[in-house]
């Protein structure tokens, strides 16, 4: 089976799932501080439209207007979201784009309660930036993520013969895109044999961070790495 054919597997799936749960859906360097630094706490509330979708309708900052954007939950994420969280606190979405193309990447509940219905647009400007700019790390692990997007598995060592699921928890780390891609600009990744034994080090290819492929050009010769040749390593 190819490191491909592992990646798209119901057994990676399931091992990835829950790790990500495990993990509280955060990095575990940055405690998903890079998210902030690349997407936006929209401001508003949640419903459900017709078709009994969760709906965000969030507040664009750069123009003050208001929009909705599909989750992809049904209602009863609603009654779960209610059965987590405490009166005292707010759920609010982090999302990308802007307007009409406003999509989803993770669902927050933090850990203060905001009343948004009090603020004026100028308010919830400024509420935006200065709460990401002087977010605390205690703040951050407060922070609850709900199926965050963008976070990847991180295999601390390879070993000869393991697929990729049949590695401990223990040795398996969430992180996202910017501390992944760090870690393996400034480190080399432990490889082991068949039996466990340490066999020495290798730097992982920069392209694909040691995945070898990547998914979302499946269509251009199987999304296969062009620098490594899907081999995960530098020569």
């Amino acid at each position: 089976m190819t490191y491909e054919e592992q990646l798209l597997s119901e057994e990676w799936k399931e091992k990835r799932e829950r790790i990500l749960t495990r993990d509280s859906f955060r990095c575990t360097e940055c405690k998903n501080r890079s998210l902030f630094d690349k997407y936006r706490i929209s401001l508003r509330g949640i419903g459900t439209n017709k078709m009994g979708q969760v709906i965000y309708v969030v507040f664009d900052k750069e123009n003050g207007n208001l929009y909705r954007c599909k989750s992809g939950y049904t209602k009863g994420f609603i009654k779960y979201l209610k059965e987590i969280k405490k009166p005292s606190n707010s759920i609010l979405a982090l999302t990308g784009g802007e307007g009409v193309f406003t999509y989803l990447i993770a669902t927050l509940i933090l850990p203060d309660k905001l009343h948004l219905d009090d603020l004026s647009n100028e308010e919830k400007q400024r509420w935006q930036e200065e709460y990401l700019r002087y977010c605390s790390d205690e703040t951050l692990e407060n922070i609850k993520w709900i199926d965050t997007k963008g976070l990847h598995v991180h295999h601390q060592y390879y070993q000869h013969g393991k697929l990729a699921w049949e590695y401990p928890d223990e040795a398996l780390i969430t992180l996202c895109w910017h501390c992944h891609e760090r870690l393996h600009n400034n480190e080399e990744i432990e490889i082991r044999d068949a039996e466990g034994d340490f066999m020495g080090k290798k730097k992982v290819c920069p392209r694909c961070y040691g995945a070898g492929w990547f998914p979302e050009f499946n269509h251009v010769q199987n999304g296969i790495c062009f620098r490594c040749k899907g081999q995960k390593f530098e020569e």
